[in-house]
């Protein structure tokens, strides 16, 4: 009962309100314009068509000049009929008051326009572009437009594309009554959706993207092969595309026109590897597999179209990997979600910006030269390495190249591989057009490919236009268990191996072959720290004999001489006794180069053990 009285309060509400708007529109038309303007109410008797213009179309005869009342009765032979009038032409009212009509072109009126007829009434709206009344048809009252329980058609017209999220204003008035009888959604028109948001004063139409699952159906795995989608369509510009658990296919090419403006991209599957032509996204890439498998792939290079910014989230369990993501000025991509995002090249010169905990690689393999502005708010940075797609964390080295790049304090990680002293090649660098800031940052490193550091090696980890800050180790930071000194520059970050004399075996600042070259010999043949120490001390040694053997424990990875992994007794004790004698050319290593051995010259030799004994 209670709410049957509410219903039947809101409709005398309403027709109150509906009285009182076409009093007021009463008033006001004997005001403004002249109030013996003509009616004229559609015949549509004319025998050529259904426009506005033919004369027979009206009674009395037309077409009806501006300011006047037009009215469309339930006796008219034709009830399609379509405005041709020259666009601007303005009504004094507009009122279907017979049923089944269908309306076409600008509806344009000082007082109200009512599509509210007995019998469902249908206005068709044609999109050319943007611009209401010129480059769309549109419905525009100066008091009310009542537009309760029509129909809305859209139609586009020829060669027209309506870009993604593009709006259309197809009704405006002081006041608006009801709504389009389908509801938010008007389906699609020409493959595109629409829907319909109602505003105070305004209806606007807005494109709305149509989501494509991926179905790998097709006789190939062409985006363009209509059976692979679950719709049967190939996708169209501004539509969102969904690579699903199900496919059967999990290559997918994209032949699509060149740099095609789609909506977005998201995974719910796991081993994909999307390649083929370039594409714009809009609003990105979403992963939300479950999967703890191989994970998804782009090889395409991915652009957002200037002035936007959208996401590269990962929630799912693996690595989200691309091949090339090109962010252009102006525009900001996100980094967010809690798995990690590898990004090979980056190019472009607006920003990538990461607010996620999780890890991020970025363009340490081939051409990666970038202007891009790299903001690390959270979580780790590395550089990926040329192990390839999908290798997230994977050792290696490669050189990071970005625009100005900074860190938000200790809450990020810059992680960095170091296999030589070579910048690219052996280690990772970060090379920045720009300021780099380190803001606090926890500076991570580690040995990779069996690398020791030798005593005063340089690694030159980054290199900027100008530095500003320090990571949150400060002067120092251990690695490997190797304390290495941090030194910054006005435009450079080096770290810097200590100078360990470490073939100095009993600490007594000499290189001797029958102290420090005898206990090393020993101790490779596997003798206890008694023996590896008897009698081959130095006078002013200051490590007794449980020290020297803890310390050839730790140093032995220095000990193989010849670098073939491991140190032996026969052939790295007897090279390493050899050059503390003096020892040089053939006579050096004649019958001591170990099997697969990378140190075979006496030359490498010399080198190699002359770097383990820094002066004092």
């Amino acid at each position: 009962m209670t709410h049957r009285l509410h219903r039947d309060t809101r409709a005398v509400a309403r027709s109150i309100v509906r009285a009182l708007i076409g009093g007021c529109w009463l008033l006001g038309s004997l005001f403004a314009r002249d109030a013996f303007a003509a009616t004229f109410a559609w015949t549509g008797l004319s025998a050529i068509g259904a426009q506005w213009s033919q004369p027979s179309n009206w009674n009395p005869a037309g077409p009806p000049p501006p300011g006047s009342d037009l009215i469309f009765p339930d006796a008219a032979m034709r009830k399609d009929n379509v405005n041709d009038l020259a666009p601007g032409t303005v009504f004094g009212s507009i009122s279907i008051v017979g049923s089944g009509y269908r309306l076409a072109g600008n509806l344009d009126a000082t007082g109200i326009v009512s599509l509210a007829a007995p019998g469902v009434a249908r206005y068709r709206v044609e999109l050319r572009g943007t611009q209401g009344g010129l480059q769309h048809d549109a419905l525009h009252a100066g008091v009310s437009a009542d537009l309760t329980g029509a129909l809305l058609d859209v139609a586009l017209a020829d060669g027209f594309v309506p870009p993604n999220e593009s709006e259309y204003v197809i009704v405006s008035a002081p006041a608006i009554i009801g709504k389009f009888a389908q509801g938010p959604f008007v389906g699609t028109a020409g493959g595109y959706r629409f829907e319909v948001r109602y505003h105070a004063t305004e209806v606007v139409l807005v494109r709305v993207p149509t989501l494509r699952t991926w179905t790998g159906s097709g006789a190939d795995d062409r985006w363009t092969t209509a059976q692979n989608w679950d719709s049967g369509t190939t996708p169209l510009a501004g539509d969102a595309l969904m690579f699903p658990k199900s496919a059967l296919r999990r290559t997918s090419t994209n032949d699509l026109p060149d740099d095609m403006v789609l909506h977005g991209i998201q995974f719910d599957g796991v081993g994909y590897v999307l390649q083929g032509d370039p594409l714009t996204l809009v609003r990105g890439f979403l992963d939300t597999s479950t999967d703890a498998a191989t994970g998804n792939q782009v090889r395409f290079r991915v652009s957002l179209p200037p002035g936007r910014a959208a996401p590269l989230r990962n929630d799912g369990r693996s690595t989200l990997a691309f091949s090339h993501v090109e962010i252009p000025a102006g525009s900001t991509i996100g980094i967010t979600g809690t798995s990690p995002v590898r990004v090979d090249r980056l190019s472009g010169a607006g920003t990538l910006a990461k607010s996620s905990t999780s890890r991020l690689e970025l363009g340490g393999a081939g051409d990666n030269a970038s202007a891009t502005v790299v903001r690390i708010n959270a979580g780790t940075l590395a550089v990926a390495h040329a192990a390839g797609p999908g290798a997230s964390g994977e050792p290696g080295t490669g050189i990071l190249r970005a625009g100005p790049t900074s860190f938000n304090a200790q809450s990020t990680t810059l992680e960095l591989d170091l296999g030589g002293t070579t910048p690219g090649t052996d280690h990772d660098q970060i090379q920045v057009t720009g300021m780099l800031d380190p803001g606090g940052a926890v500076l991570s490193a580690r040995l990779v490919g069996g690398h020791l550091p030798l005593p005063s090696n340089r690694y030159t980890i980054a290199t900027a236009g100008t530095l500003g800050g320090q990571f949150a180790q400060g002067s120092a930071i251990v690695v490997g268990g190797i304390p290495f000194a941090i030194e910054y520059t006005s435009s450079s970050v080096v770290l810097v191996a200590p100078a360990t004399r470490i073939l100095d075996i009993d600490l007594d600042n000499r290189y001797e072959p029958l102290t420090d070259g005898l206990m090393v010999l020993r101790y490779l043949f596997g003798l206890p720290a008694a023996a590896v120490t008897s009698d081959a001390t130095g006078a002013s040694a200051t490590r007794d004999a449980d020290a020297i053997f803890r310390y050839l424990g730790d140093v032995r990875p220095y000990l193989d001489a010849d670098g073939n992994g491991v140190a032996d007794a026969l052939t790295d004790g007897v090279l390493i006794l050899r050059h503390l004698f003096g020892q040089v050319g053939q006579a050096l290593i004649e019958g001591a180069i170990g099997a697969r051995a990378k140190r075979t010259t006496p030359e490498a030799i010399a080198a190699y053990l002359a770097a383990l004994m820094p002066g004092p």
